[in-house]
């Protein structure tokens, strides 16, 4: 259905009543193939797009709800792992939330290396 709206016209960056877009339901409920398609389809900035309620990203809920395949796939596509919500937590800080100490594991890692990716960056600027 993602599909067809997205051929029909929809903005795949629409949002609904709370702020939320398609990209943060399928990440809550760990739907694997419309993650898929909005990582491929969809604006980078989808990524780290916050909603209105709780100020997480679509990342913050996959940590929150322990989905580690979907979190995996918004870290290889560049989301912020840094970005924290209106309560004041990190992906990584809700994965610990939800008693899941590899899926947190896993974010500090990254959260290290997109870390100096950035100090490279500015380094080099």
């Amino acid at each position: 259905m993602l599909k067809d709206l997205h051929s029909q016209g929809y903005s795949l960056l629409s949002i609904d009543s709370r702020g939320q877009t398609a990209l943060h339901f399928g990440a809550r409920h760990g739907f694997k193939d419309i993650v898929r398609y909005l990582i491929a389809s969809a604006p980078a900035s989808i990524l780290d797009m916050v909603d209105n309620e709780r100020g997480q990203t679509a990342l913050h809920q996959a940590a929150q709800n322990r989905r580690r395949t979907v979190c995996c796939m918004l870290v290889a596509a560049g989301a912020s792992l840094t970005i924290r919500d209106l309560q004041g937590n990190t992906p990584r800080a809700l994965a610990q939330h939800a008693d899941d100490q590899e899926l947190a594991a896993y974010l500090e890692s990254q959260e290290q290396f997109q870390t100096m990716v950035h100090e490279d960056l500015e380094t080099t600027v």
